[in-house]
This record gives C-alpha cells, structure tokens and sequence, in this order.
C-alpha cells in the first residue's frame, strides 16, 4: 500500500519499535488525525511526517486533529515537531492538561525556568507554547483543546465524495479529572511523578469512517474504581458501535483487558494490533498475553517482536562510568515497526513493515 487511501476508506496505521507508540488516522475524504508520536531511528522527526509524506500528503493542511492520550515518554518523541509541521491540526490533550490547577503549576514551573529535563515536560512546554502562537482575539485561551469522555473531537457528515466521520473520545472520565490534574502538577514543578497505578488517564478513542470503525484503546488499563479506567468506559451510555480494528490497550498487558471489551466494543474477530514495551526489565506483552490476546482476536499483530534488546558490552571503564552517570542503559531500535489496516468497500488490506509480523494462535 504505497498509495493514500481511497476516499471513503477507514485507515489505522500503527507504530510501535519497542519503545513508543503512534497512530496515523485516515478520516475519509484525505483528511487525516494522528494519535501520540514516536520518532524515526535516528531522527527527531515523528514517524507521522515520513509515513503520511510518502503517501503524498500535504502535512500542513491534511491533517486536522493532534490527540495526545497521555503524557508518558514513549507516546510524545517528536510530537512538538509534528505540532509545528501540522497548522491545520487542532491539538487535543486529556483535559487534567486544562485544569487550572495544571495550568498555574505549568506556568509557574516555566516562569522559574524549572521545566527539567525530562522528554515529557520539554514536549509539554514546546506544544503549549505553539498552539499558544497561534491563537488570537480576546478569547485567546493557554493551550490545547480538552479531552473528557463522551466529547466529539472531530465530526463531518456525509456528501457526495466523502463518508461521514466521527472521531470521539470514551476517556478519561469526570472521575479521573482531579487525581491526573495532581499528577501533572508534580510533573511541571520538576519533581518524580508518582506513577498511575493503574493508569486511567489515556485518552481512548472510536473512530467511525462510514460504515467501518476503529477502538484505539491508547495505555489505559482496567483498575477497580467503576467511574474510572475501562470500567468507565464500559459503563458510558449510550454504548459505541462495535469496532473492527483494536489498537489493543497498554501492550497488551493484563492490567489492560477486560472481556466485556472483546464482547461489548468489538465485532467478532476483530483485527488486533499491539505495541509492545520494552524498557529495562519490563517487556510487554508477555507470551501468556499473547497467547490470550490471539485466542480473542481474529488476527493478531505485533508491530515489532516482543524480545529483549541485546545491549552492545563496552569496556569494564566505560560501564563502570555508564553505571554511575545513568539509571539503566537501553537498546535503540533500528528499525521500526508499522502495522496498517485499511476497511472499505472494497474489502479490507493489511500491510506490516519492519520487524511487524501476525501472532497466530496455536492449533487445538
């Protein structure tokens, strides 16, 4: 598939080398969405340029929405970037990002010059400061767009040459507003931000392009409050449409799945598409998920092999040096991983790049 889709085509294409993620969305009718962001090996650039560039896409105006799920590194590389290269985008972040709350500890943060070093607060200020840049008029506001459950981020209705669309956000809940807007605030002021455990702040989203939709269920994962994390969303009235292609939630973790959304949210025999994580100790999804998720699943893909990154070894000095200047040492991919699924009319394409490849289930 080296061309753009066709106009009344839904397309997913997702990325995942091992260590970050993103989604590049076809809205129908060449308008385009894209969802977090990682980088090329050896590039700043988000993979997003590259790909929709070689489709022959007009980065500047074709793309019409920026959704930011979270805030953790692995989902933001290069987003500042892609912010920039995008005018058309209307940039959209959970809305704890719009607390004022948030928003006075961010500016204060900026204002002392205590923004740190961290990728997730760099990217935070460089997008901030962008959309910023461009608003005008006395309404002029300090940043993206707010995300809450429920909220229609983007809405086109149907005409002679292109489907109707409808991109909407089923998180974060009302209930999850006051525990991220905290969380955030630690981030800004420079301190370690305590983790979400679980995390129920990512953005989850339902595509609809025509007749054919899509669940991106970004990192967020089940937890035990029902107002909060899947559970939220599983209890959202009135329900979505069934989807046929589910970015599969938290690589493929178990803390992401629930059954009701393989019974409630998908058609049966969804395509399924996992990122996975690897990052010192931690690898996701591990074989008994994969073993799960390809038994739920219709077809099953994994944008880059779940196996740990071999570490080149360095001279006994240097990895002493190594040990004391950083916490841990991790391998960069060089390839990256992509996999896209394209519904139509006229049947449904998949394409895998890279390392990708499709998990079958075993016999019997």
């Amino acid at each position: 598939m080296t061309t753009s889709p066709a106009s009344d085509e839904l397309e997913v294409t997702v990325f995942g080398p091992g260590y970050g993620e993103c989604l590049v969305l076809h809205l129908g009718g060449g308008e385009w969405a894209v969802v977090d962001s990682c980088v090329e090996p050896g590039s700043r650039d988000s993979v997003a340029i590259g790909y929709l560039e070689s489709r022959g896409v007009d980065v500047r105006t074709a793309v019409k929405r920026i959704i930011v799920s979270h805030w953790h590194d692995d989902h933001v590389r290069g987003l500042a970037g892609l912010v920039a290269r995008a005018q058309d985008a209307v940039v959209c972040v959970s809305a704890a990002f719009r607390s004022s709350e948030f928003m006075d500890a961010f500016v204060r943060a900026d204002e002392a010059g205590a923004r740190g070093e961290a990728t997730r607060v760099n990217e935070l200020g460089r997008v901030f400061d962008i959309v910023a840049e461009r608003q005008t008029g006395p309404r002029k506001s300090r940043g993206p767009s707010a995300v809450l459950a429920q909220r229609c981020l983007y809405r086109r209705p149907q005409d002679e040459a292109r489907p109707a669309v409808e991109l909407t956000a089923l998180s974060p809940s009302d209930g999850t507003f006051s525990v991220a807007a905290r969380e955030l605030g630690r981030i800004v002021q420079g301190r370690r931000p305590a983790s979400f455990a679980p995390n129920d702040t990512a953005v989850v989203l339902h595509l609809k392009v025509g007749a054919y939709a899509a669940l991106l269920g970004s990192d967020l994962e089940v937890g035990t409050d029902e107002r909060r994390g899947w559970l939220g969303v599983l209890a959202l009235d009135p329900p979505v449409e069934a989807a046929a292609i589910y970015k599969v939630a938290h690589h493929g973790s178990s803390t992401g799945e629930h059954a009701r959304i393989w019974s409630d949210l998908l058609v049966p025999a969804a395509d399924a598409i996992v990122t996975p994580f690897e990052l010192g100790r931690v690898r996701l999804p591990t074989g008994p998920d994969l073993e799960r998720l390809s038994a739920a699943a219709g077809r099953l893909w994994l944008t880059s092999p779940a196996r740990p990154a071999r570490l080149r070894r360095f001279p006994s000095a240097v990895e002493r040096t190594m040990r004391e200047v950083a916490r841990e040492a991790v391998a960069i991919p060089t390839r990256r991983g992509r996999v896209t699924v394209r519904m139509g009319p006229h049947g449904v394409m998949r394409e895998v790049d890279g390392e990708a490849m499709e998990i079958l289930p075993k016999a019997g």
